[in-house]
């Protein structure tokens, strides 16, 4: 994210000036684009997708329409994670968000970003409970088992939510006793690992 463009965008959110907001974050899309600057493009339609929704009303159709554009700047595994969690958690639409996490678990191993594969892999769990698609949940918990004991580096406390609701709903128990048993150990937020021990016994 370009810190400049960040501080003066965060001027106009403090003072609630959306509307000045937006014109200026138009006006440097229109500098971006026009110096092919794809960076400082993607940096400018991040903020545009979060304005609206600051937004009272939040104008969820513009918001998405900018990360969908961001994606076709730069079409990173990173990139199509933050849709599918805008999907997820902003639309409530379970398989749009299956959709794109799915598409950015497949990136990220293209990309070896282990961070975003295992990120996207928590997220496209809680879509197939979420969807009553218990194999596919199944098969997504072997795949997060599977970066847990090759320690991979990733961020723990992405797949918490995802381990919670499959112990819920009966799926691969087992399993999950070992996942947040190894995870435990090695979490260093204390919330999490909290969580994690409830989960491995």
């Amino acid at each position: 994210m370009d810190a400049e463009l960040s501080i003066k965008f965060n001027e106009f959110v403090d003072r609630e000036d959306y509307a000045g907001a937006e014109v200026f974050l138009n006006k440097m899309r229109e500098e971006a684009e026009a110096s092919g600057d794809t960076e400082f493009l993607n940096s400018v339609l991040t903020l545009t997708g979060q304005l609206y929704m600051f937004m009272e009303p939040p104008h969820v159709e513009r918001a998405e329409h900018a990360y969908l554009e961001r994606e076709r700047n730069m079409d990173t595994a990173y990139n199509i994670l933050q849709t599918a969690m805008f999907y997820y958690y902003e639309k409530a639409d379970a398989a749009a968000c299956k959709e794109k996490a799915l598409a950015a678990s497949r990136r990220a191993k293209e990309e070896n970003d282990d961070r975003v594969l295992y990120s996207a892999l928590g997220l496209l769990g809680q879509t197939h409970i979420d969807l009553g698609e218990k194999e596919q949940a199944t098969h997504v918990l072997r795949e997060i088992h599977r970066l847990v004991i090759a320690r991979r580096r990733f961020t723990i406390g992405d797949e918490v939510r995802f381990l919670e609701r499959a112990k819920l709903a009966g799926i691969g128990v087992s399993e999950i006793r070992s996942i947040a048993s190894d995870l435990a150990q090695h979490c260093p937020d204390t919330d999490f690992a909290e969580q994690l021990r409830k989960l491995s016994e």
